[in-house]
């Protein structure tokens, strides 16, 4: 059978359904990735194509205050400091609206920029982590604050997740973690994007088992035992038809989670201190209460007895518990002492010998009085007192 010639001007029907097909799958990547975009609560003045420059607030202190706690606002793939948290029907953005509430009086609130393009983006997750730490160096976020709360959006919390995975010392300061949609597992929206923008964000967020990054961040977060609550909110809402992260995904290791009636942009965008969003970093915060720091002492005893015309000496292993949920330490050597010594004599020491932490060696010795008419044998008690710093509430 001979083939029909094509007609001048006419486009094949293939070639339309194909383009028509692409870019509609194009425009559902768009929307959902672009965390800036919203789809739940109305229309969004910045659309997609403005997160390729949109750094329009920038990162920026909202209350800097010189507080003990800040609370640090991480966007998106493809989100901005100002469109990804910022409610399309009041115009109010998540951190300026803690502002106004009590249970936030005694916390700083920063909202954290790093590049984001839709198009043409060739910067890696530990690029944009590489950026990010820059900023929050610049302007002091952990330098000024003794502890740091993360809200993070979407790939924002892998971002956070690999910051601190680099920086292990800052992770004794932060006291939670918000994910907000945060692809624990990878997300399908991600390999289809990345085979039509080719972003490398993208590829570092393919789902299941062809996706090493993702896998060795969760490897290394279990191994360093960061003790960091997690809590989660996961989108219930589809965008155009799809969860962009399922539950499986987006509860990944996490010790609280809430579902919300949200879709994945929505679940960022709190229209008031009543949104399920919203009430859950106050539970959260409520929870986990700004902590302030105080010195003490903890004591070690140990009873001692001796016999009459007999010596008591030795080495012994002295040590105090500590509380993890104050963030116990033990900040010095500690002092060792005699108490309430009864017919006892010679006593030399107690001396720490060497000491680790709440730890410590004590050398010590003393002699039992003369034998002699009622004599019963004598005691006394060694006290090694250890320095502790500790966190309570505020």
């Amino acid at each position: 059978m001979s083939k029909r010639a094509p007609v001048p001007g006419h486009r094949s029907t293939y070639g339309v359904r194909t383009w028509s097909w692409c870019f509609c799958l194009l425009s559902v990547l768009t929307l959902t990735f672009c965390s800036g975009c919203d789809h739940n609560k109305g229309g969004d003045s910045d659309g997609p194509a403005a997160s390729d420059s949109g750094q329009s607030a920038g990162a920026h202190y909202e209350r800097n205050d010189s507080n003990e706690r800040v609370i640090v606002f991480v966007h998106g793939i493809y989100g901005s400091a100002a469109r990804t948290w910022t409610c399309p029907s009041t115009g109010l953005t998540w951190p300026k609206m803690l502002l106004s509430d009590k249970t936030f009086d005694n916390t700083d609130v920063y909202v954290a920029q790093y590049p984001t393009h839709f198009s043409g983006n060739l910067m890696s997750i530990d690029d944009q982590v590489s950026n990010l730490m820059n900023r929050l160096e610049g302007d002091k976020v952990f330098s000024k604050h003794n502890e740091v709360v993360f809200v993070a959006h979407s790939m924002g919390g892998l971002i956070v997740q690999r910051l601190l995975l680099t920086h292990h010392d800052l992770a004794p300061k932060v006291r939670f973690i918000y994910f907000l949609s945060t692809p624990q597992e990878g997300s399908a929206f991600a390999r289809l994007g990345h085979a039509l923008n080719g972003d490398p964000n993208l590829q570092q967020m393919f789902p299941g088992d062809s996706n090493t990054y993702v896998q060795n961040i969760e490897a290394e977060w279990m191994g360093a035992n960061f003790e960091i609550p997690r809590y989660c909110t996961i989108e219930r809402k589809p965008t155009k038809g799809l969860l962009v992260v399922d539950r499986q995904s987006g509860t990944r290791n996490c010790q609280k989670v809430v579902a919300l009636d949200e879709d994945h942009a929505g679940v960022a965008k709190p229209c008031s201190s009543n949104d399920d969003s919203y009430v859950a970093l106050r539970v959260a915060e409520e929870a986990n209460p700004v902590l302030r720091t105080e010195n003490t002492t903890r004591d070690y005893r140990s009873y001692q007895p001796v016999d009459c015309n007999h010596t008591n000496s030795g080495v012994l292993d002295a040590s105090v518990p500590l509380n993890p949920s104050f963030y116990e330490r033990a900040t010095g050597a500690p002092a060792a002492h005699y108490e309430n010594s009864d017919h006892t004599k010679g006593e030399t020491g107690p001396t720490v010998i060497s000491y680790q932490a709440n730890t410590a060696k004590v050398q010590y010795g003393f002699n039992g009085e003369d034998a002699g008419l009622g004599c019963r044998g004598g005691h006394t008690t060694i006290v090694v007192s250890f320095p502790i710093e500790r966190k309570v509430p505020e």
